[in-house]
């Protein structure tokens, strides 16, 4: 966090040097070589803006979603590229780019695909998440560490590590390649310090088959088609995964409402396709409205909905999920995002 208005996420290797804002000057990022994501609040005032100078330029900006990359190759030849989910920034002084495009410091652009565009929100859903003001502390450990953690479904890193989480119940999932996940709701108050260390458990390792009637094989399947796709989830491998919990989606279109989601989250988060993942999100919505995961189910919409800039249809599932769920994980990410979105 630069400032009450600025939240900036930086990728790892990356370089830079930050220069804390003034009574007469906004905070200034310089960047030399890396990628970052910055969420500068609209509406912010010039103090509480933000500027990043790289070796072509400088981009100033006032309320906006946009990304810096920073290829390193001498000052002269360094290329950078701008990207803006929403909102405009200004690079040089002179090209302004707006929401939804693409510059690059050879005069192109071009319009965000969808891979971009997702790259973009899931650093910004990350930044919602960690940059709340109203916050408590989660210190996270497991044996053996390493194992991945995410927070309402954002990958936050991975253990050890202490994260801030904004006020109230959260969902915390920790995955390792080989090892039983673990979820956990937590109940999370301003200014809490907690802790949890978690002791994860390898796989069972699987028997061979053996020779069953029908029902018992149909079973037997789904089983290992569900232990396959978490297997590769806990390993990054997210096509795989994707691929397997497709297969029990097929199997069982109107029973396997959990999987429907999770390949969803895969379609939306890791894969770049937010149109598919919208089609299973509204899917679950539509075969189960009242469902268990309906509250997870209409926040993965509007996500899907964001990452496709369709900021109307965006609002209108915002607005039922804190209607319909008040009490929900997702909900306080929800009204932040609302109070974003323009009217």
């Amino acid at each position: 966090r630069l400032s009450r208005a600025s939240l900036v996420k930086l990728v790892g290797g990356s370089q830079l040097t930050v220069v804390p804002a003034t009574a007469e000057r906004p905070p200034r990022i310089v960047l030399h070589r890396g990628s970052l994501t910055a969420h500068v609040q609209p509406g912010a005032r010039r103090a509480l803006a933000l500027t990043v100078d790289t070796p072509r330029g400088s981009v100033r900006v006032t309320g906006t979603v946009f990304g810096v990359d920073v290829a390193a190759q001498g000052a002269e030849a360094a290329r950078v590229e701008v990207s803006v989910l929403h909102g405009s920034v200004r690079v040089a002084e002179r090209d302004a780019v707006r929401a939804g495009q693409r510059w690059r410091s050879d005069g192109t652009r071009e319009a965000l695909d969808a891979a971009q565009r997702a790259r973009l929100g899931r650093a910004v859903t990350l930044l919602d998440l960690v940059g709340a003001h109203n916050s408590g502390q989660l210190r996270i450990d497991s044996e053996p560490a390493g194992a991945a953690v995410r927070i309402d479904g954002v990958l936050v890193g991975r253990t050890p590590l202490v994260a801030a989480l904004p006020a109230g119940q959260r969902t915390l999932e920790l995955s390792l390649a080989g090892h039983t996940p673990v979820r956990e709701f937590l109940a999370v108050t301003a200014a809490a310090r907690l802790s949890r260390r978690y002791g994860l458990a390898p796989l069972p390792s699987q028997a061979p088959d053996k020779p069953t009637p029908r029902a018992r094989a149909v079973k037997v399947s789904v089983e290992v088609l569900r232990a396959r796709a978490q297997k590769a989830r806990a390993e990054r491998r997210w096509r795989a995964a994707a691929a397997a919990y497709r297969q029990l989606v097929q199997r069982s279109p109107r029973r396997a409402g959990a999987a429907r989601l999770s390949l969803a989250e895969l379609e939306l988060v890791h894969l770049g396709h937010p149109r598919a993942a919208l089609a299973h999100f509204a899917r679950y919505l539509a075969q189960h409205p009242k469902g268990l995961l309906a509250a997870e189910a209409l926040w993965g919409k509007a996500r899907a909905l964001r990452a496709l800039g369709r900021s109307k249809a965006e609002r209108e599932a915002l607005e039922t999920l804190v209607r319909r769920f008040a009490h929900a994980p997702q909900v306080t990410l929800a009204r932040r995002r609302l109070r974003a979105l323009p009217r």
